[in-house]
């Protein structure tokens, strides 16, 4: 029966669409009923040219993102369509995770600057496992208006055999997200 019902599939959580300024996009519970999760970004717009979309995590027993100086590590590389350019960006102690090497643009309505992005973070209920993310990106870059496709990964550094129970997805600086939509999933064993 197992087989057939078409098990392993990522399930719908919940969807934020987003229509007015927000500083972040939380999900404060990563519900044990599943053990993967996907985030699903789509026409993600900021406030400010040329910022970064960020995630923190939330550690079992924690009350607050984790946003200390050194509590992150990542890395990212992609391309950008103007001149094929290779956009890196990494660092071994931040305070959040950078989900893309280069700065997105910020006007939809000028050039169509939209991020959109595919988030996986793998079994992060485990007590025993580093919690990476993962991280595909596709939007208009900040510095030329071209369009930039990135990957990247990252962890929480120092504690990361703990259990994650919380996600959250932001900008850099004082920007806000002013439209898109963010949908998390998860997927059963």
């Amino acid at each position: 029966y197992s087989l057939i019902k078409g098990g392993g599939a990522f399930e719908k959580i919940s969807t934020t669409t987003i229509s007015s300024s927000v500083a972040s996009v939380d999900f404060n519970t990563l519900s044990t009923d599943y053990r993967d999760f996907r985030i699903i970004i789509s026409s993600l717009v900021i406030d400010t040219h040329q910022e970064a979309i960020l995630m923190k995590v939330k550690r079992s027993g924690q009350s607050s993102f984790d946003g200390g100086s050194g509590d992150y590590r990542y890395s990212c590389i992609g391309t950008r369509s103007q001149d094929g350019t290779t956009l890196t960006g990494t660092s071994n102690s931040d305070n959040k995770l950078r989900l893309h090497p280069s700065n997105v643009a910020r006007d939809a309505s000028v050039d169509g600057a939209t991020f959109n992005a595919v988030v996986d973070i793998p079994d992060p209920h485990s007590s025993t496992n580093t919690k990476f993310v993962y991280a595909t990106a596709a939007f208009v870059e900040g510095v030329y208006g071209a369009t930039a496709v990135s990957i990247a990964s990252g962890y929480r550094y120092d504690t990361s055999e703990t259990a994650l129970i919380g996600l959250q997805l932001a900008a850099g600086g004082s920007t806000e997200f002013t439209s898109g939509t963010v949908t998390l999933y998860g997927r059963k064993n």
